[in-house]
């Protein structure tokens, strides 16, 4: 199950009323994502599956798409759990593994 986080990057537009967005880490710990559900509980992954919902619900038709913004915050080292290795790109390698707690 994918870890869900709170925090969120600056400058990100208020979500719309009855609307919720939601950070979700992924599973190698690379990047989160970011979604939002709708006040019917829907999840909705881009701007294009938000427009298709306010056109089918005339309800949010006063809800702008530029209220909703897919970008995720930069994920910090210590959001990571200490004990996960993961992979660090590298140009050449990308087998390359780095532990990020020192096993010394």
């Amino acid at each position: 199950m994918p870890l869900e986080l709170g925090s969120d990057r600056p400058g990100i537009p208020k979500t719309p009323q009855g609307f919720k967005r939601s950070l979700v880490l992924r599973h190698d710990f690379s990047t989160m994502d970011a979604y939002y559900f709708t006040p019917t509980g829907k999840k909705l992954r881009t701007h294009n599956e938000i427009a298709a919902f306010i056109e089918a619900n005339p309800k949010y038709q006063d809800v702008k798409l530029s209220a909703f913004n897919f970008t995720p915050p930069k994920v910090m080292e210590d959001t990571i759990p200490e004990d996960v290795v993961r992979k660090i790109p590298s140009i050449g390698n990308s087998n390359k593994k780095k532990a990020l707690k020192d096993s010394a």
